[in-house]
């Protein structure tokens, strides 16, 4: 995300030139201040999250193993790897970063210099006096853009490359337009210093981008962390980068899974104040009401479900829709290289996209950043009503094996409602929405949305309505040399049926679980 001033806006000075000695001097002493400052923001963020924990709640049991870091390396960017384009995503937790999540990339500006991304959300509790904060210091009004990129391989990193191409942001959603959007949705607020900007889409700002914060440093390694810390002082975003502990762990995949079972609770809870004061017991007795036993909480789990992007899981779940019919969802693209694209590297959406740096629209893009669709992929759930019903969409359809529903970010609704994420109750989630889906004889225009992508391990197989289009697919992929997933044919992997069979992935495997990787050594 990039904001656009109406007028031209001054570019950062950059510093005069100097002498070999003096800039060494110069560098050395810029990274002790920077280093001190740093040191400084972390231990009040470590003392934060410290206060924040309940009393009588020092210990609680760990919902996972997830090998995304939980403490941010505040005073050694120059540590942080970012292997892949989703660059290195922290889990932190400070009450008010929304969803502990943090991600960053490394980046090239368009003026070649490199620098860094840090991308996360502030939560909704929080974003009123987040703006307010920035708009004492004097933050512009400027128009949100997204910029152009390339992914380029520097070493052991994946880099953002800038292009000049700029994408701005449409105000006009169509009648797509979530409650509480303002008169001029496309504006959003920046904050700048000495070699880093700031970016926020304030809580009146499109459904979609609501407190997304952006920042971008630039310049040496030492001049980066000297506007981290800046930055971070500027803004008062110590909390954000409070390190993780099983408690907030353990009360974030709570609050999910109440968020499906009773949205409404969800949100009252969530109004009360900053999440990392709420008690765990407290969640667990709302909890309760709503039908969750103790199994099922400790059940939970945390995984990475896309590059980049984890939530929490409820297996629970997708057993109690299976019940009820539900047999697995589908997504729909027209040409091949789409279809490889997705084998090989997932499914994005939107927001996704541009974050990366491809300025390409979905078939509603605007009208899903209003709605809110745009944070996440579209399908369609399959039950067993569908049976010999027409497929919807376009020409191959990605099936998607159902334990892609143990996700709890993912909501839905029984009719195309291009994704809309405001105004959901018990029927957007689970057996409720497999009811709705159902009530009236099969709604073939359902769809669910799951944030961010969808990692290839969740695709089960691919389907052509004709025999000459699965034919044509399947020579696409052996000549770029595409093997599926478990060693089986492509034969057996590209099927051909003409309507909806809800027995297409049969006993389909469970979706593989991401490998685990080695634990990172925390930097303090």
């Amino acid at each position: 995300m990039a904001v656009k001033a109406a007028a031209a806006s001054k570019s950062a000075p950059k510093p005069g030139a100097k002498t070999s000695s003096s800039k060494s001097a110069a560098a050395t002493k810029a990274k002790k201040a920077s280093s001190a400052a740093s040191t400084r923001a972390s231990a009040a963020a470590a003392r934060k999250a410290k206060a924040l924990v309940g009393a009588g709640e020092v210990t609680a049991k760990a919902l996972d193993d997830l090998s995304v870091p939980g403490l941010f390396p505040l005073d050694a960017l120059e540590s942080i790897r970012t292997p892949t384009q989703a660059g290195q995503v922290y889990r932190l937790d400070g009450g008010f970063l929304d969803a502990l999540r943090l991600q960053l990339r490394r980046i090239v500006n368009a003026e070649g210099t490199p620098g860094l991304r840090l991308s996360f959300k502030i939560s909704g509790p929080s974003r009123k006096e987040f703006e307010a904060r920035l708009e004492k210091k004097k933050a512009k009004h400027e128009t949100i853009s997204f910029s152009g990129a390339k992914i380029q391989k520097k070493g052991k990193d994946s880099v953002l490359v800038y292009t000049k191409e700029k994408s701005m942001l449409s105000s006009y959603f169509s009648s797509h337009k979530a409650p509480g959007t303002g008169a001029n949705p496309s504006e959003g607020l920046v904050l700048e210093g000495q070699g880093w900007r700031l970016e926020f889409v304030p809580p009146d700002g499109p459904k979609a981008l609501r407190g997304a914060v952006s920042i971008e440093l630039h310049g040496s390694e030492a001049e980066q962390q000297k506007a981290l810390a800046q930055v971070i002082q500027a803004a008062g975003l110590q909390p954000v980068f409070a390190p993780c502990n099983d408690i907030a762990i353990r009360r974030y995949a709570m609050m999910k899974l109440l968020w499906t079972l009773d949205p409404d609770g969800a949100e009252k809870l969530s109004k009360k104040g900053v999440l990392s004061n709420l008690k765990l017991s407290v969640i667990e007795t709302a909890l309760g009401k709503a039908g969750a036993s103790k199994t099922r909480i400790d059940a939970l789990r945390y995984e990475e479900v896309a590059p980049g992007h984890f939530t929490v899981l409820d297996p629970t779940r997708v057993v109690e829709m299976k019940k009820k019919g539900f047999r697995f969802a589908y997504s729909t693209v027209a040409t091949p290289e789409h279809v490889l694209s997705i084998l090989q590297h997932g499914q994005k959406a939107t927001l996704t996209r541009w974050a990366e740096g491809m300025l390409i629209n979905g078939m509603s893009s605007m009208a899903d950043v209003g709605s809110g669709g745009a944070e996440g992929v579209f399908s369609r759930l399959v039950t067993t009503g569908a049976k010999d019903k027409s497929w919807t969409g376009r020409t191959f359809k990605i099936l998607l094996k159902p334990e892609l529903l143990e996700r709890t970010d993912i909501w839905g609704w029984p009719g195309d409602f291009f994704g809309r994420s405001w105004g959901l109750g018990k029927e957007n989630f689970g057996v409720d929405l497999v009811e709705k889906i159902n009530a009236s004889g099969y709604a073939s225009y359902n769809e669910i949305i799951s944030p961010v992508g969808n990692d290839p391990r969740f695709i089960g197989a691919v389907v052509a309505t004709s025999e000459a289009d699965r034919t044509r697919l399947i020579t696409y992929l052996q000549k770029n040399k595409y093997k599926p997933p478990g060693g089986g044919s492509l034969q057996q992997f590209v099927r051909v049926s003409s309507t909806i069979d809800p027995q297409l992935l049969g006993t389909q495997p469970a979706a593989a679980k991401p490998k685990k990787k080695a634990p990172k050594k925390k930097v303090s």
